[in-house]
């Protein structure tokens, strides 16, 4: 018997569609694009916006001092005095070479994290064309270029952003080369060069490396056929890290010698919280000192979209897969990592925004089909629901951040301050740590010669045995001592020293306050009796 039933589907007229016919791939690139253009104007603005407002910072002011000297002596002092890898601050130095000497000084220091923060948006945008190519809409590329926490940190002079954008690469090289199942040159050294520098920039970069780790090995990229090119591929940038170890350990010995805290302490689970909070929707959304049930809201908020994807682990691609683990990974190591000078902060988690904001783009993609049975249709109105909160609450933190009166630490009023009373007796003490950096940034040049820092000081005032030495020391001729502490930071401590100089035969004659996000500055005059 004859199947005559090709021949009768050719002769009938063709059905219509019960779906309407998909967008042309061209039409879809060019509204995509246009899309994408629209969004990294939105985040060039915000990241330019009142870059060079707030006076620096402390730890701006340090990176100042490294970045303006001459090329093989800041290489020196930075093994020697900083606690943070080269990269950064031989990146800063040279795009800040050529201005600085035409003033502007905030902006031209901040210039160069505002540029990192805008090339991180354009490698989300390239890595989410690899993951959805077929999307109109970049969510991930939005969310970006929105985050409060990239931007926050794109208008810094530290190194985070940096982290970031380096980390960001790495992802784009492990997706691509996961993507076509074979790891070309082109792969390699783009994954050799952007891990390098990450771990170059910062240790903690390591946790993202081993992130990238255990998603190839747990999504099932790893074979037996490609375990060699995928173990050279982890290991170069390794490899070039480990010619600065020795340096690191001399560091690590300076830093115990000093009485830096060391060793294993577990951050509770509100700092964990508190820390995934600020890279998904930024510092204080719901307004200064936001604490307790708040903290815990934004820490749902923020893990949502992972748990979203972890729900729907089974649908999941390779790609998308490896995402979750990088995430997670990442997360984890830095919570169990046992060496954390200080406590688990936010920052130290710059590298997971890239992640963070792929991950939320790939669960809108999940949930853009049509919705199906009733728990799919009630799962996916939970998702849409969420990504307007998550982007509602990084608008509300943008405008704290923006609106608020308080900056980091406010340098720039407290040498303000000092320049209208300073007379020529008398001494500008800072203590503890290197305050005296910010202070030559806002004095001016005549009031800079009397800033004398404790050890200068300390000589002077007791002997090897702390015992008050006679009343001729050169110290005893100033009219004031102006101690310059800074309080409520969480790396700053009581520094004995310096107290034990400025309270030697005198009193205090009153203080004067310049508050600040993280730290408080506080001018104390002592004068004679």
């Amino acid at each position: 018997m004859c199947d005559f039933s090709n021949e009768a589907h050719d002769s009938l007229p063709p059905k219509a569609s019960a779906t309407p016919p998909a967008a042309h791939p061209e039409s879809r690139r060019t509204t995509t694009a246009a899309w994408f253009v629209v969004i990294l104007l939105f985040g060039v603005a915000l990241r330019l916006f009142q870059l060079g407002e707030a006076s620096l910072w402390l730890d701006e002011a340090a990176t100042y001092r490294r970045v303006s000297h001459p090329l093989p002596f800041l290489l020196i002092n930075i093994a020697v005095n900083d606690a943070h890898p080269p990269a950064f601050y031989l990146i800063v130095h040279l795009l800040t070479l050529p201005f600085m000497e035409l003033g502007h000084l905030e902006w031209m220091l901040r210039y160069p994290s505002a540029l990192a923060g805008i090339l991180t948006i354009v490698v989300i945008w390239m890595t989410e064309r690899r993951l959805c190519p077929a999307s109109a809409f970049p969510v991930a590329t939005l969310f970006t270029a929105c985050s409060a926490f990239g931007v926050f940190y794109a208008q810094e002079a530290r190194h985070y952003v940096f982290v970031g954008l380096w980390v960001a690469i790495g992802n784009l090289a492990v997706l691509r080369a996961m993507s076509r199942q074979r790891i070309g040159s082109r792969e390699f050294v783009l994954y050799f060069l952007s891990m390098g520098l990450a771990l170059y920039t910062f240790y903690y970069a390591l946790f993202f490396w081993i992130g990238h780790v255990a998603a190839i090995a747990l999504t099932g990229a790893l074979r037996r056929d490609n375990w060699k090119r995928w173990t050279a591929f982890l290991a170069a940038p390794i490899l070039a890290f480990l010619l600065y170890v020795p340096v690191i350990l001399g560091m690590k010995k300076r830093l115990i010698a000093a009485g830096s805290p060391m060793g294993y302490r577990l951050p509770d689970v509100g700092t964990i919280f508190r820390s995934l909070a600020e890279v998904a929707v930024g510092l204080e959304p719901f307004g200064r000192h936001s604490e307790g049930e708040w903290t815990v809201l934004a820490a749902i908020v923020a893990a949502a979209p992972l748990l979203v994807l972890l729900t729907a682990w089974c649908r999941l691609s390779a790609m998308q897969r490896s995402l979750v683990v990088m995430a997670v990974g990442s997360v984890v190591c830095l919570v169990f990592f046992p060496f954390k000078p200080h406590t688990m902060e936010a920052k130290h988690l710059s590298g997971l925004l890239p992640v963070y904001a792929l991950c939320i783009g790939q669960t809108a993609t999940l949930f853009s089909r049509p919705p199906g049975s009733g728990g799919r249709r009630l799962l996916k109105a939970g998702v849409w629901g969420i990504l307007p909160v998550v982007l509602a609450l990084n608008a509300c933190s943008l405008t704290n951040y923006f609106r608020g009166p308080l900056v980091k630490e406010n340098w720039r009023a407290a040498g303000e301050f000092l320049n209208s009373r300073l007379d020529e007796s008398d001494i500008v003490m800072p203590g503890p740590f290197y305050l005296e950096y910010p202070l030559e940034l806002y004095l001016i040049p005549e009031h800079r010669e009397r800033l004398k820092t404790v050890s200068e000081l300390y000589a002077e005032v007791v002997d090897g045995d702390g015992a008050p030495l006679s009343e001729d020391s050169s110290y005893k001729d100033a009219r004031t001592i102006w101690l310059v502490e800074l309080l409520d930071s969480p790396v700053s401590y009581r520094d004995t020293d310096t107290i034990t100089v400025a309270a030697q035969g005198r009193r205090a004659a009153g203080e004067a306050v310049f508050p600040g996000r993280l730290g408080t500055i506080r001018l104390t005059p002592y004068g004679r009796p």
